[in-house]
């Protein structure tokens, strides 16, 4: 099922997402021993993380939270384009999560280890299971793009983690086949040059080669979209 979540400013959907998350958190906890969260990155999410790590540190069992990565650019840790760093420093390094349950795309090792390494640990967590993440955040590119899912490419995987060739640099990304298993899929949208391509993904026809993002479709799972005024004026409801 869709839900389209609008407000008038990037201020408002940030936090009212975080408050979302928080509360989502806290009653899956409720019925299950641990949650598993899959970040995004880029600037939107960012404010999020600082949210979610000023607000709800101590309110929040991060220590029973499981985080994981959408997609990373084939950069070292180091490197400010580094959606792990970012998402780390801005956000997991002001709770109580542990080291263990933080799985970070490995970009210090050839593409085809970090593929595999990735494949394992995900197996580990959700091969006998019928979903996988409870939550996973997703942005939309200015193409049409989410994850690292690029209209140039061929976006056809039989595994759930791949190598890509993005715009800028090699890549690491996760796939619509574990993707399309979570439970909540969340897209974190804003600005008025993403209104053309958030109204030709939810309204427009299917064409997911020339929108990936149109690929994302969990089979049991709920999409969210939260946009701000500006994401959402092309939109028809």
């Amino acid at each position: 099922m869709m839900k389209l979540h609008v407000y008038p400013s990037v201020a408002e959907v940030v936090a009212t997402l975080a408050d979302w998350i928080s509360d989502y958190i806290t009653d899956t906890l409720q019925k299950q021993e641990r949650f598993t969260f899959c970040l995004a990155g880029g600037s939107t999410p960012k404010d999020l993380y600082h949210i979610l790590a000023m607000r709800y540190s101590d309110s929040i069992e991060w220590e029973r939270v499981h985080f994981f990565w959408g997609d990373e650019r084939y950069v070292p840790y180091h490197d400010e384009r580094n959606n792990a760093r970012l998402a780390i420093d801005a956000f997991l390094c002001h709770t109580d999560v542990p080291d263990s349950q933080v799985h970070r795309m490995n970009t210090g090792v050839d593409e085809n280890t970090a593929v595999d390494e990735y494949q394992k640990i995900l197996e580990t967590y959700f091969k006998e299971s019928q979903h996988s993440f409870d939550l996973i955040l997703l942005g939309l590119g200015n193409d049409g793009h989410t994850l690292s899912l690029f209209p140039t490419n061929n976006n056809e995987f039989s595994t759930w983690t791949a190598s890509v060739r993005g715009p800028e640099t090699l890549r690491l990304t996760l796939t619509p086949e574990i993707v399309n298993r979570s439970k909540q899929v969340v897209f974190l949208v804003a600005g008025d040059e993403k209104a053309e391509k958030v109204a030709a993904v939810i309204n427009g026809p299917a064409d997911p080669v020339r929108l990936p993002a149109q690929l994302i479709k969990p089979a049991n799972g709920d999409v969210h979209w939260f946009l701000d005024a500006a994401a959402a004026k092309d939109y028809r409801g």
